[in-house]
């Protein structure tokens, strides 16, 4: 008969507690737990036992099955539907910022048709145009993303965005908050 060691430790007190319960009882027991490998290692396994009686002898027959594969199954299973999930999730919050992405873009090249329009009203308005039309395309990588749909990827340089992002901001905080941006420790 070979000996297995449950691990850890605390687990083999509560679960001789258990089959002794049920074998007692004469039911069947069915559980998943841990045993430890003779490399120091932790193997799952199934174990299921049961109570027959022969010539007025119990005998109990126990049968332990290595589950590892059906775990890393499982674990990759659960793993695809969070991935699933947060596609969903971000789809979603995409559709929603691109709608109102759309009625921003709509309005401030409405704004642009303004032969009126100072300079410096251009000049934001133009600003807030290449924002919006930035942000719709991250949008777009953000749908093809969670769609796992065939996109084109290219580098996309953050830094102009960022610049004109500021720009905008500038003008629109009070002058008594101070904005700046910098890269690690260093000002850009």
């Amino acid at each position: 008969m070979r000996q297995t060691e449950l691990h850890p430790k605390e687990d083999a007190e509560f679960y001789a507690s258990v089959f002794k319960e049920h074998i007692q009882k004469g039911d069947a027991v069915q559980t998943d737990l841990f045993v430890a490998h003779k490399d120091g290692g932790k193997i799952p396994v199934e174990i299921s036992a049961s109570v027959s009686e022969i010539k007025g002898r119990k005998i109990i027959t126990g049968i332990f099955r290595d589950i590892t594969e059906r775990k890393k199954t499982e674990e990759k299973m659960i793993l695809q539907e969070r991935l699933a999930a947060v596609g969903h999730l971000a789809a979603g919050i995409a559709h929603d910022f691109n709608n109102l992405l759309t009625g921003i873009i709509g309005y401030t090249d409405l704004l642009l048709l303004d032969t009126e329009l100072s300079p410096d009203a251009r000049q934001m308005a133009e600003t807030i145009s290449q924002g919006g039309r930035s942000a719709a395309q991250l949008i777009r990588q953000i749908l093809d993303f969670s769609r796992k749909s065939a996109s084109e990827m290219k580098l996309f340089d953050l830094k102009p965005f960022i610049k004109e992002f500021l720009k905008l901001i500038k003008k629109l905080i009070p002058e008594n908050i101070r904005v700046s941006r910098q890269r690690g420790s260093e000002y850009i």
